[in-house]
């Protein structure tokens, strides 16, 4: 894909900076772990998140058009230096902490770590570990709108009201190629419905974390995503009514929440793990511009109004 000098070339650049911001060179040897008081309770065998100590400082470079590279191969670097010790041990030894079970990481240096509860004190002890956090479960925040937002006289009949209300129609008049078009566009929420009208021709990579783990086929079994889908690219020249911000651009979708509107940390952080080198090649450059996350952040009860928060 080829890099372009804009505000969504940054988008991206920014969303493996923000990973790589946690690389300090604070990270001491010999302090101890954090553990989240969440798994105080904690019995039988559980999924813990494991961040580690990080061996390289930060990745910096001045660069747009580098930075996201140089980034996402200074946050593979480093967690392959900060997890190597504790991937061999739990290779070469099956009664690595109780028989654990490890998922590596690269964009957070961190690992999935199923374990017995009893091995959390043992976990918290080796050297390489900074903190382990419960794999905490989110959801979808529903949709609290009651009455139908209806279309002023003064707004276009052929856009929706958030388009009217950002001025979609005017930018379109004074500028018809401003519409996304060599754009992708990454969406990480519960799927896509890839045969709606309004979506036709518009995906292009699709994989899933959370129902059928690793299916690669398109669906939805919210609805959210594919709300979201439409929101940013529906519509098009073919449909009369326009929906979408930037109908011309293409989508990259990454299913991390189930039909129910639940995910847990590991799904999510695994959904932008590959949202962020599909293809597991930086030197591709088939990462999108910009990633949506439209789901809201901590909430664990859907039927919580974020405004009363």
């Amino acid at each position: 894909m080829k890099k372009h000098f804009s505000l969504l070339a940054l988008v991206a650049v920014g969303f493996l900076s923000f990973a790589s911001s946690a690389i300090t060179a604070a990270d001491t040897a010999h302090a101890a772990a954090d553990v989240d008081p969440a798994l105080a309770a904690a019995t039988g065998r559980v999924k813990v998140i494991v961040l580690f100590k990080n061996k390289l400082p930060p990745a910096r470079s001045a660069q747009a058009s580098t930075s996201y590279l140089r980034v996402r191969k200074h946050l593979e670097e480093n967690a392959r230096r900060s997890q190597r010790d504790f991937l061999a041990a739990a290779k070469s030894d099956r009664s690595f902490l109780g028989g654990a079970t490890v998922r590596p990481l690269w964009i957070l240096n961190a690992a999935v770590v199923e374990l017995p509860s009893e091995e959390i004190s043992a976990l918290k002890s080796h050297p390489d570990v900074r903190s382990i956090h419960a794999n905490r479960k989110m959801s979808i925040i529903r949709d609290f709108s009651e009455k139908p937002l209806r279309l002023s006289p003064s707004m276009d009949a052929n856009y929706t009201y958030g388009l009217n209300l950002i001025s979609i129609p005017k930018l379109r008049a004074e500028e018809p190629k401003a519409d996304g078009r060599g754009i992708l566009v990454g969406i990480i929420d519960t799927g896509v419905d890839a045969k709606h009208p309004f979506l036709r021709d518009r995906i292009v990579g699709f994989r899933d974390f959370a129902g059928k783990k690793g299916s690669t086929e398109p669906y939805d079994d919210n609805g959210h995503g594919t709300h979201v889908a439409g929101t940013i690219a529906g519509g098009g020249s073919e449909n009369p009514e326009q929906i979408g911000v930037a109908p011309g651009a293409k989508l990259l979708i990454a299913k991390v929440f189930t039909g129910s509107g639940s995910a847990t940390m590991e799904s999510i952080l695994a959904g932008m793990q590959w949202m962020s080198d599909p293809d597991g090649r930086p030197e591709t450059g088939d990462e999108p511009s910009l990633v949506s996350n439209s789901w809201g952040g901590g909430a664990s009860d859907p039927s919580a109004d974020p405004a009363n928060d």
